[in-house]
């Protein structure tokens, strides 16, 4: 392959381009990991790509989306996704978020109007990442089985407090509850 420096392919604008790299060994493991969670995944929805939020009956009030492809809600709105359940298997709720939203992000996590979770997005990447908040990073919602059994629909809703905002949503997955996943290589959403 030849490598051609960006700016001489494009009317002489600055461009730069950027991509993962990759030892071996780390390629290795996030294949292993994306196979584990191809596996373990019920259903998921990719927030702004409109044949997945269609498909997975997206509805809101004061909820946008945008070209990084996540949704949020603002000032007291919400958003919500009809998601596949799996009757009898105890599932835990991945969402995706960025490291670095911070600025009144206040909401709630809902499943069928249940609440599952309070979240503050504030600069929030887990410690477990050597602290670097601009990565994006999955928090796992447990959800209780007298809620999700003999479900075969789940609505989930993130529900913004009033005056603050509900997001940055980046991915969201219902997944089965299995062994612990194999650990990750920080880089890029994984839902």
């Amino acid at each position: 392959m030849t490598f051609e420096p960006l700016y001489r392919v494009h009317d002489d604008r600055a461009y730069a381009v950027y991509w993962d790299t990759f030892t071996p060994e780390e390629w290795q493991v996030r294949e292993e990991r994306a196979a584990f969670l191809a596996a373990v995944t019920v259903d998921r929805v990719l927030p702004g790509d409109e044949e997945s939020e269609r498909a997975h009956n997206m509805q809101g009030e004061n909820t946008a989306t945008g070209e990084g492809k996540w949704r949020h809600a603002t000032d007291g709105g919400w958003f919500s996704w009809d998601l596949q359940g799996a009757a009898d298997t105890p599932l835990e709720l991945h969402v995706t978020y960025w490291g670095s939203d911070s600025g009144g992000r206040e909401f709630d996590v809902l499943v069928n109007d249940q609440q599952v979770a309070t979240q503050t997005l504030d600069n929030n990447r887990p410690d477990e990442y050597n602290n670097r908040p601009d990565e994006f990073y999955d928090e796992v919602y447990q959800l209780p089985p007298a809620l999700t059994q003999g479900q075969e629909r789940l609505t989930i809703k993130f529900q913004a407090h009033p005056g603050r905002m509900a997001g940055g949503v980046f991915g969201v997955a219902l997944r089965r509850v299995q062994a612990p996943p194999p650990p990750a290589v920080p880089a890029k959403p994984e839902v």
